[in-house]
């Protein structure tokens, strides 16, 4: 046989001119490799629209915490120091939210028209969107609000005072507040005589709020 036709032949069997056998699991694992790559880019589309998701559902329900948080401490400050303190919301020119914590400087209560320039003082203003990504003070519209129906859009219930005042006995201004994100929905409310402060969520399968 000439040495050509050796190697010809060679090959036929799957054989390479000066190689070993040709596997056929090579062919087989590259298939796999290939499916488990479409698998995984799959996921990753499904997996982050999801995590994002859950992102803004997590920053709107900690903004909800923490102005509760702040709701219960200016009631707390209150009552221990026997001065009327407030938990004040101020609108900025962008539609953005801020809040304050005041105390009275006078005894005659946190009001609006004393907070500038005294008696009453502040501490620095806190931006909420800044605190929180995504979040801003508000109700979407086709929600519901604990109690009334959609088409509401006010994310401070406070009166035209906008500010969540207690007295040294306890009592505060009774009020709620909407919180919400691309993701979730979720308010804060205070009562008047005791000053429990509550949070709920929205929950948009049962179309109704649920205590948290």
């Amino acid at each position: 046989m000439a040495p050509n036709d050796a190697a010809i032949d060679a090959d036929s069997r799957g054989f390479g001119p000066g190689m070993g056998p040709v596997s056929p699991d090579r062919g087989i694992a590259l298939v796999d490799l290939l499916m488990a790559t479409a698998i995984t880019a799959t996921l990753a589309v499904l997996v982050v629209p999801l995590t994002e998701s859950a992102v803004m559902t997590h920053e709107a329900r900690s903004a909800a915490s923490y102005l509760a948080a702040g709701l219960r401490e200016t009631r707390l400050a209150a009552v221990t120091s026997g001065r009327a303190a407030a938990l004040v919301f101020d609108e900025t020119a962008d539609g953005s939210w801020t809040i304050r914590r005041c105390r009275d400087g006078n005894g005659n209560g946190v009001r609006r028209a004393e907070l500038t320039g005294g008696p009453d003082s502040c501490l620095d203003p806190q931006r909420i969107d800044w605190l929180f990504g995504g979040v801003t003070v508000g109700l979407d519209p086709a929600t519901p609000g604990l109690d009334e129906p959609p088409g509401q859009s006010a994310g401070v219930r406070f009166g035209t005072s906008r500010m969540s005042s207690c007295s040294p006995a306890g009592h505060c201004s009774p009020g709620t507040l909407y919180i919400r994100s691309a993701a979730g929905q979720f308010a804060v409310r205070i009562a008047g005589i005791s000053g429990r402060t509550r949070v709920f969520r929205f929950d948009p399968g049962q179309r109704q709020w649920v205590s948290l």
